[in-house]
Parts: C-alpha cells; sequence; structure tokens
C-alpha cells in the first residue's frame, strides 16, 4: 500500500487521527504501508526504490523499473512548479478574471 501524506493529514487533527486508526488495520491485516510526503516526492529515485524493495519483500519478482529520463522530467522541480502554477485553473477562465 502506497500512501501520500500530504500536510492536511499532519494539521487536521480529524484527518490525522483516521489516518493513524486506518494505518493500524493495514498493519493488523498484513499489510505492508509506504508512506510518501512531498519532500520524499522530491527524490523519485528513492522512492522508486522503497517501493521496489516492499514489492520484492512481499515476494514480487517483477523486473526492475526503467526510469528513462522523460520519467525523470515528471519529477524536476520546475515541472512540479508548473502543475502547481495550474492546480487552481478552472476550464475556459483565466485567473484573476
Amino acid at each position: 500500500m502506497l500512501e501520500y501524506e500530504g500536510d492536511q493529514h499532519r494539521t487536521d487533527p480529524h484527518q490525522w487521527n483516521r489516518d493513524i486508526e486506518r494505518h493500524e488495520r493495514l498493519l493488523a491485516a498484513g499489510e505492508k504501508v509506504v508512506r510518501i510526503t512531498a519532500q520524499r516526492m522530491a527524490r523519485p529515485r528513492a522512492v522508486v526504490s522503497l517501493v521496489v524493495q516492499s514489492l520484492r519483500a512481499a515476494g514480487d519478482g517483477g523486473p526492475d523499473p526503467l526510469l528513462t529520463p522523460e520519467w525523470l522530467a515528471v519529477f524536476s522541480p520546475s515541472a512540479r512548479r508548473s502543475r502547481l502554477a495550474h492546480a487552481f485553473e478552472v476550464p475556459g477562465r483565466a485567473l484573476g478574471g
């Protein structure tokens, strides 16, 4: 199980407690949980390595991932800034207008 922990998961007490309870249920069911934050996403190779290690530990024998330059470019700082800049756009409407 791969979970992204956004800042709201830390700052909202209700969300934080729900996350802890869900995490405990998953562990009790024998699930491996890999938790990812924005800071970790800044290092995509490390995230992929962590996920692959978890899959291998669970018995997955699939091929190693191929991290092409194009794939890594998706996670570059400029690509992240671009996604953030466009995150609040409404199709057909200019921002501020």
